[in-house]
C-alpha cells in the first residue's frame, strides 16, 4: 500500500507535478485550497501527469479561479473524485483501461471547461460516473469507450453545453445508460450512444426553458 498526500496552501500559483510509473494500490489526495492559477500536471511528460497501476484512489480538490488539471490514469478499478469550485477552471483527463472504475465529478462555478476521454483505445468496462454541476456557461466534452457505462448527472444552471458520447462494446451483458436531471435555461445537450448488440438507455428530467437536446442512439 502506497499513500501519497500532497497539499498546497499558498495564496496563488500552486503546482503539483506527479508521476506514478508503476505499482498498484496507490492513494493520492491533493487539496489546493486558495488562490488562482493553480495546476496539477507533469514536468516530465509534456503537461500531463501519469498514474499507472490498478486499484488507484485519486482525490482532488481545487478552490479558486483559473485552476487546471491535466492527467492520464492507466489501470483497472480506479476511484477518481474530482472537485473544482470557482470560475474559469479547466480539466483534461484521459483514462486507459479503467475497468470497474468509479468517477465522481463535482463542479461549482461558471465558465469552466472539461474534456474527458475514458477508454483511449481500451474498453473501460462497467465504469460508473456521478456528476454534480452547479453554474452557468460551462463546457463539457466527454467520450467514454466502454463495455457498459453508467452516467448519473445532476445539473443546475443555464447556458451550459454538454457533449457526451458513450461507445464501445464487449462480450458481457453490460449496457450504456445516462440518467439526466437538469434545472436551468438555454442549455445545449448532445448525447450519443453507440453500441454493437448491446442496449442503450437515456432517462431525462428537464426543468427549464429554451433548451436544445440532441440524442442519437445506434447499434
Amino acid at each position: 500500500f502506497i499513500m501519497v498526500l500532497l497539499s498546497t496552501t499558498t495564496a496563488a500559483d500552486q503546482s503539483v507535478y506527479i508521476e506514478q510509473i508503476a505499482g498498484d494500490n496507490l492513494t493520492v489526495t491533493i487539496a489546493q485550497n486558495t488562490g488562482s492559477g493553480n495546476t496539477i500536471a507533469s514536468e516530465t511528460i509534456g503537461s500531463y501527469f501519469t498514474l499507472n497501476g490498478n486499484n488507484q484512489t485519486f482525490t482532488v480538490d481545487q478552490f479558486g479561479s483559473n485552476n487546471s488539471l491535466f492527467g492520464n490514469m492507466y489501470g483497472d478499478q480506479v476511484n477518481f473524485d474530482m472537485s473544482q469550485v470557482g470560475s474559469n477552471n479547466t480539466m483534461t483527463f484521459l483514462g486507459s483501461g479503467l475497468d470497474n472504475s468509479n468517477i465522481v465529478m463535482d463542479f461549482i462555478g461558471n465558465d469552466n471547461g472539461t474534456v474527458i476521454d475514458l477508454g483511449v483505445g481500451q474498453t473501460a468496462s462497467s465504469s460508473k460516473w456521478n456528476w454534480l454541476v452547479t453554474g452557468d456557461y460551462n463546457l463539457f466534452d466527454v467520450v467514454v469507450s466502454a463495455d457498459g457505462s453508467l452516467q448519473d448527472l445532476d445539473i443546475t444552471g443555464s447556458y451550459n453545453t454538454f457533449d457526451i458520447i458513450q461507445s464501445g462494446y464487449g462480450d458481457s451483458l453490460d449496457f450504456h445508460e445516462i440518467r439526466w436531471l437538469s434545472t436551468g435555461d438555454n442549455n445545449q445537450v448532445t448525447l450519443t450512444q453507440e453500441t454493437t448488440l448491446e442496449a442503450s438507455m437515456i432517462n431525462m428530467v428537464l426543468n427549464g426553458s429554451n433548451q436544445v437536446i440532441d440524442i442519437t442512439q445506434s447499434d
